[in-house]
């Protein structure tokens, strides 16, 4: 039997890890410019500007569906928080979505 425990914890803080990461690849452009005469000769750093200008071009693409994942992560720690204070509450009744405190509870699935 395989157990499946889903955390609004654990989906804050993959929402975190994508805008962390998304932040550093947004970087990599400035980072590899700060090194001009550095690198190894005008022809190379020539192919690594080029190179990081197209990086960066579809970093700044997927930055839109990160951004996506981001607020869907939100959204569904948030579904996950409710649906823990109406069990723990004893309410069954699905109400208008309401802004609650994270305080990161866990739902286990058993299947």
């Amino acid at each position: 039997m395989s157990r499946l425990v889903v955390d609004s914890r654990t989906l804050l803080a993959v929402r975190d890890t994508l805008g962390r990461l998304h932040h550093q690849l947004l970087g990599i452009h400035t980072a590899v410019g700060c090194h001009e005469g550095a690198l190894g000769g005008r022809t190379l750093e020539s192919e690594l500007e080029q190179f990081c200008g197209r990086w960066h071009f579809g970093i700044l693409e997927i930055g839109g569906e990160i951004a996506d994942m981001r607020h869907r992560l939100l959204r569904a720690a948030d579904a996950y928080e409710r649906i823990e204070g109406q069990i723990g509450s004893g309410t069954t009744t699905v109400g208008a979505p309401r802004r609650r405190h994270l305080s990161g509870s866990g739902t286990t699935i058993v299947g």
